[in-house]
């Protein structure tokens, strides 16, 4: 799993952002959610509170949505995120890069965006980063 993830870019305070300008985290946490995916409202928010106690972890939340309404409410109760947009849900351009199958789908990159864990959910993340700490990588 050595590939560099693709680009993403989003909007924050104005201006464009992209993942490959991100630094000073140990890792980032790619998250492909969408406002209307049940599953993604009961994970998001526990995974939120969870990667407060990871400080080195920067995580950019990717929307799969038809429409951006839902999604500016959702994205309201995860400030500490970045916030990618991806709008047309599975025809987007993100969907298909990213080879995303499944709301919610998980990515863990490494500092240089390096893939190097794909969790099944929000669980398997945070197993995965307290192996991280444990053995001393965060």
């Amino acid at each position: 799993m050595d590939a560099v993830a693709p680009e993403i870019s989003w909007t924050e305070n104005d201006k464009i952002v992209s993942l490959s300008e991100l630094s000073g985290a140990a890792r980032y946490i790619l998250i492909f959610w969408s406002s209307t995916c049940s599953h993604c409202l009961e994970e998001l928010p526990a995974l939120y509170q969870e990667l407060a106690n990871y400080k080195n972890t920067t995580v950019v939340a990717v929307g799969l949505e038809d429409d951006k309404i839902a999604w500016e409410l959702e994205i309201k109760k995860l400030p500490n995120f970045k916030h990618a947009l991806a709008l047309g849900k599975w025809e987007s351009e993100y969907a298909e890069v990213f080879d995303v199958q499944q709301t919610r789908t998980y990515f863990v990159l490494d500092m240089e965006k390096r893939f190097v864990a794909k969790p099944t959910d929000d669980k398997e993340v945070v197993i995965f980063l307290r192996e991280q700490r444990k053995n001393g990588k965060d």
